[in-house]
């Protein structure tokens, strides 16, 4: 059963601040050294510096990034550049952007605490496997600061979208946020606090399973941070909001839903391992090669792409991207690998994933490498432009580049559904949400109501 229960957001004060694009951030993960600086020197209360503040030389257990964090969360309530919600509300989210190929869209959900319970429970399911690194960073933090920055990127099916309707319906008429954030993404965020609204939409979400989309990271560190909390208040009631976490819920229905494919490129791998790949290849798939010459390589990519977007419209089909020897291939699948006799200890339903099929087939098979190696962050970087992933091999930092499809909602649901996993990096949920938008603020001895 999903618990899904209004909260009052901690939001910044828009008579300190006027504009949210100067102070909103993206979300942790995906933001480089080089942009952490340049959200540091945006501006002085920018969301940064509260959910990935820098490390310093001098740190200790007592005095560091997270304590730091904790600091500044405290005063800049004090100062009212951040503000408490008076009433508890779900916040209606509406989000406008471009997407290639498909021009401007809108994709629409809300934020609201979901209830934590533990995977094998059923009603919150996962996809993707996790780094372990990552969780104890998102503990730390959660654990100082008591307080959830980002929420969680999930959805739900609503066919005849009953929920989103009944919320649209009696939210307040002006969104209190609406802004460009730097993508020209337009962010739009109405309340609504009516609370025999919040009751009817939270009874409709008892029956519902929720999926994560992005964010599994932080739902692992949920559980974690609520078995601490246990620990610390084993008399604490079941309506203690670190028994929540925050959650944006999008209908998997929504039209403007997009997945965007995320490309491997393999970096500072052994030449010799990668000798004879195309022949190697050949075991499992139809190689088709286009070599080039600097001369036509612009030609040659464009016949490229466009064949790997023909081909990929019919089969499973990679695209690969070599320097040494200079060319592009195109790598399908052959009949006798989708009639299953490739890979026969994967499950059927991630025999159908272009992701595994990489991870198990290329990867593993081919070109040797061991299944723990693939969680080596600087073995393989991920991009969701094809052309940055090319442009990683041109440099001379990454030897391959795996061009993929993006992986389908329906296959997302199908593997959670069975209690399988995908490899990390699997989906590409766009756009992400923002961090600092609305914070959930988690006082252990606030009464949660559902």
């Amino acid at each position: 059963m999903a618990i899904v229960a209004p909260f009052r957001g901690l939001i910044y004060n828009p008579e300190k601040i006027n504009r949210l694009a100067d102070v909103i951030t993206p979300p942790y993960d995906v933001i480089t050294p080089k942009q952490q600086d340049a959200f540091y020197a945006r501006h002085p209360y920018n969301m940064i510096q509260l959910d990935l503040g820098k490390i310093l030389p001098g740190d200790t257990p007592t005095k560091n990034r997270y304590t730091r964090s904790a600091e500044l969360l405290k005063g800049w309530q004090k100062e009212k550049v951040l503000v408490r919600d008076p009433k508890p509300a779900f916040y209606l989210y509406k989000i406008y952007y471009e997407s290639p190929g498909h021009g401007l869209r809108e994709r629409a959900g809300l934020m609201a605490l979901l209830g934590l319970e533990p995977f094998d429970q059923g009603s919150v399911r996962p996809h993707e496997k996790t780094f372990s690194g990552i969780k104890v960073d998102r503990l730390h933090l959660l654990d100082f600061c008591q307080a959830q920055f980002c929420p969680i990127f999930s959805f739900y099916s609503d066919p005849e979208d009953e929920i989103l309707s009944l919320l649209a319906s009696r939210a307040h008429a002006e969104p209190f946020i609406d802004y460009l954030d730097d993508e020209r993404i337009r962010h739009q965020i109405r309340r609504v606090t009516d609370p025999k609204v919040l009751k009817k939409a939270g009874e409709l979400f008892r029956d519902k399973i929720v999926y994560i989309a992005d964010g599994h990271h932080r739902y692992e560190t949920g559980l974690n941070y609520q078995e601490a909390m246990r620990q610390r208040f084993p008399d604490g009631p079941p309506t203690a909001p670190y028994h929540f976490t925050l959650m944006y819920l999008c209908r998997m229905q929504d039209p403007g839903l997009t997945i965007l494919p995320t490309h491997r490129t393999l970096c500072r791998f052994p030449e010799e391992k990668i000798a004879g790949f195309e022949e190697k290849m050949a075991e499992d798939f139809q190689v088709e090669t286009f070599p080039f010459r600097p001369a036509n390589k612009k030609k040659v990519k464009k016949e490229f792409l466009t064949r790997f977007q023909e081909n990929a419209r019919k089969q499973q089909v990679f695209g690969v991207y070599s320097s040494r020897p200079a060319a592009f291939y195109l790598l399908t699948m052959k009949q006798t690998c989708l009639d299953g006799n490739c890979a026969e200890d994967l499950h059927p339903i991630l025999r159908k994933l272009d992701v595994m099929i990489l991870s198990r087939l290329v990867f593993q098979k081919v070109l040797g490498i061991k299944p723990e190696e693939l969680d080596r962050e600087s073995l393989i970087e991920y991009r969701q432009d094809p052309a940055e992933a090319m442009e990683l091999v041109d440099s001379g930092w990454c030897r391959l580049a795996f061009l993929l499809q993006p992986t389908l909602i329906e296959q997302v649901q199908e593997v959670a559904e069975a209690g399988l996993t995908m490899p990390r990096k699997s989906t590409f949920f766009y756009p992400k949400i923002p961090t600092g938008l609305v914070i959930n603020v988690m006082k252990p001895h606030d009464v949660i109501r559902s």
